[in-house]
């Protein structure tokens, strides 16, 4: 089964997960019902992704080195 989230930002979409667990989608007006719905029926998914694929990247990436002036 493919990635809830996955399957969005392949469509164009940016996702975010929203403080309190909430999800926001841009660009709205893309959004039809049947999105909507899929995306209602999926968020528990698409959010715990997006936190995991988060903490993976603060984990794994270093921080850029400062230049010297």
């Amino acid at each position: 089964m493919t990635n809830p989230a996955k399957q969005l930002i392949e469509a164009g979409f940016v996702l975010e997960v929203i403080e309190g667990g909430g999800l926001g989608v841009t660009p709205r007006a893309r959004l039809t019902p049947e999105l909507r719905s899929f995306i209602r029926d999926n968020k528990p998914a698409i959010v715990a992704s997006l936190i995991e694929a988060s903490n993976d990247h603060r984990l794994t990436e270093a921080p850029a080195p400062n230049p010297e002036p």
